[in-house]
């Protein structure tokens, strides 16, 4: 047989491939990769030092890295492990439970969840973990962020942040308010202001990258 017809017949075959072994071979190449994502939190206080709390994750298949800091306490470093699993269609729900370890001002193991509720235009975001520090019992604390969000269109988001934590002074032991959000290619930026009707409200710019 001619090497020209043999190529051809090979190339009519990959042409002709069912589009599911495609689309299979496509979703294990996705599945072996590794995605990353930085996260930028500034927070502007209205009677302490403004500060910046980044975020670095890692992900390949289930598995999840995660590493943080200033988010526990001031001067501390997180690094967590955790698992990805995701359930539903048009209802989806994205969970990953982890374990850290924190060091700095703040020292401990810390177990932790992330959560991710979305249907249609509705965004539920959570991710809390209880720091159990080594300093007793009255020194651990629970940790909370979650964001309620609409959105309308593919790059703007709005909706309602909630928090608990012990980085800073709060006039409220949860604070909460309005956030607004852009999302350009792989970058969002969000704005946040939290305890609108207290003398010490105070906001948050975060920055995310997806890679």
């Amino acid at each position: 047989m001619p090497l020209s017809v043999a190529v051809a017949i090979l190339f009519a075959t990959w042409v002709g491939a069912s589009p599911d072994v495609a689309d299979e071979a496509k979703d294990s190449r996705a599945a072996r990769a590794w995605t990353f994502g930085v996260t930028a939190f500034a927070f502007f206080l209205p009677d302490e030092p403004d500060y910046l709390q980044p975020t670095v994750s890692a992900d390949h298949g289930s598995l999840h890295l995660e590493s943080r800091y200033a988010y526990e306490d001031r001067n501390t470093v997180s690094l967590f492990a955790g698992w990805n699993a995701t359930m539903g269609k048009a209802l989806t729900l994205e969970v990953t439970p982890m374990v850290g370890v924190v060091a700095g001002r703040t020292d401990g193991i810390a177990p932790g969840l992330e959560l991710t509720l979305s249907w249609r235009l509705v965004e539920l975001h959570s991710e809390s973990e209880y720091v159990l520090a080594f300093g007793g019992a009255g020194s651990s604390f629970f940790y909370s962020w979650s964001e309620l969000g609409l959105r309308p269109v593919h790059w703007l988001r709005a909706g309602l942040a909630v928090q608990r934590t012990k980085r800073f002074h709060s006039p409220r032991e949860v604070s909460y308010g309005p956030m607004l959000g852009v999302t350009i290619g792989k970058l969002e930026a969000t704005f946040y202001v939290f305890d609108r009707g207290s003398a010490q409200r105070f906001a948050a710019l975060s920055v995310s990258l997806s890679l």
